[in-house]
């Protein structure tokens, strides 16, 4: 008798070392054989006409991809290639102490058609931008600028362009703004900037210069304007305003167009729905005499945000458009002339990349090309490859209670033959 359980343990421990055995290979495959989130959209790049680096900018409708993920989850692909880049986000500002102001040598106005303005280079510096310091304002302007080495012969740096103050960053006054004006490398000695007043009053420009040091004012790229509706407020002196977006867009500014009353000074509030919970994200002043804007302490991906303005015993507001820009930020990468690229994203589950490129950002040239990708389309999510001479046989867990439910079974089964044994041998 005590052999015979000897035997029947013995056997039984066989048995079931063979079917544990088993069962991991089982749950090992399928766990192996999971599908690992693809990429869930892609946006094609444009041919570059040379090889080199060049900043993608990302667009808004490709920046509303982001999830609030920074550093992002975006990769650049040429073929199953992965393409190394940097990313830089344009932030930043001015120290008024480091201004280096260029001579007004001449600025002529003729009121009802435009101003023109020219400056000397004197230095005879090489010039990709230069920056406007000009009294608040907020009114749109149309301006050209021309370059001479003479004062006589002009000839053209670019064409028409739009002046929009919105954009521009107060300096370390609160009644002067910064605007920076990019331009295509030159050294003229003189330019002229013509600026279109047929429309309205003129600016009134109080200097022309550029900054020593290698700071530049943050850069802003606008997105498409939210839908206003108005929603009650939680007083008779609260005034509410509903801001939808049409897809979460990066958002850090906005500007308000308030068309009444004509002089105000209000207390409000930018917040948005997070994790479930309202939040302010940003608390200012909106007044008459200064630029009606707000740079959000807390930018992000919103879809939808709500404006409280604090109207004490005043008229509410009118505010008849809303304007909103995210930081330009930019994807640097070295493409090569004949290929094709994709910019891939939508696979959070994968971390941010981690490139040798990020040790070398002083050997990238500062003057680089930008270009855009095209609009972000909607892709099937692609399960990771399966590495070749991998048998694929199980691709769920479904496999795993399979394996476990017919192992149960066969262990019962073994169990009750090997009694029925031992009990034929009595």
């Amino acid at each position: 008798m005590i052999n015979n359980k000897a035997m029947f343990l013995k056997a039984m421990s066989k048995r079931v070392l063979l079917g544990g055995l088993v069962l991991l290979t089982t749950g090992s495959i399928a766990c192996a054989q999971q599908p690992v989130p693809g990429f869930t959209w892609q946006a094609p790049l444009p041919a570059v006409p040379v090889s080199g680096f060049y900043h993608i900018a990302l667009t808004p409708a490709v920046a509303a991809k982001l999830h609030n993920n920074m550093p992002p989850d975006f990769r650049i692909y040429q073929g199953d290639t992965e393409v190394p880049y940097l990313l830089q986000e344009q932030t930043g500002g001015y120290s008024v102490a480091s201004f280096e102001s260029f001579p007004i040598t001449g600025n002529i106005s003729e009121p009802g058609k435009r101003s023109t303005i020219v400056f000397h280079n004197a230095n005879g510096h090489t010039l990709d931008h230069f920056e406007l310091v000009f009294k608040n304002a907020r009114v749109m302007k149309t301006m050209r600028i021309s370059g001479s080495n003479d004062k006589k012969n002009w000839y053209g740096v670019t064409d028409a362009f739009v002046f929009d103050p919105a954009s521009a960053i107060p300096d370390a006054s609160s009644t002067t703004l910064v605007k920076t004006i990019p331009i295509p490398s030159s050294d003229y000695a003189w330019y002229q900037l013509i600026i279109d007043d047929s429309a309205s009053a003129p600016v009134f420009i109080e200097k022309i210069g550029r900054y020593k040091t290698n700071s530049r004012a943050t850069e802003y790229t606008a997105v498409p304007a939210p839908a206003i509706s108005v929603r009650p407020g939680n007083s008779r002196h609260e005034s509410r305003w509903q801001l939808a977006f049409d897809q979460p867009y990066l958002i850090r500014k906005l500007s308000f167009n308030i068309t009444a009353p004509a002089l105000y000074r209000r207390s409000a509030v930018i917040s948005a729905r997070i994790s479930g919970h309202d939040r302010e994200i940003a608390t200012f002043n909106l007044s008459s005499d200064q630029p009606s804007q707000v740079e959000l302490s807390a930018p992000g991906n919103y879809d939808t945000l709500l404006l409280t303005v604090q109207n004490d015993d005043n008229p509410a507001l009118q505010i008849s458009a809303v304007n909103a820009w995210q930081q330009t930020i930019w994807l640097t990468a070295n493409l090569q002339q004949g290929q094709s690229y994709l910019l891939k994203g939508g696979n959070a589950a994968i971390p941010a990349p981690i490139y040798d490129l990020g040790y070398f950002k002083d050997s990238v040239p500062v003057s680089i090309p930008v270009i855009e990708p095209g609009a972000p389309v909607s892709i099937a999510a692609t399960a990771v490859k399966t590495p070749a001479g991998t048998v694929t046989v199980f691709k769920s867990k479904w496999w795993i209670w399979v394996g476990i439910i017919a192992m149960a079974a066969f262990l019962v089964f073994i169990a009750l033959k090997m009694l029925k044994e031992m009990q034929e041998r009595k």
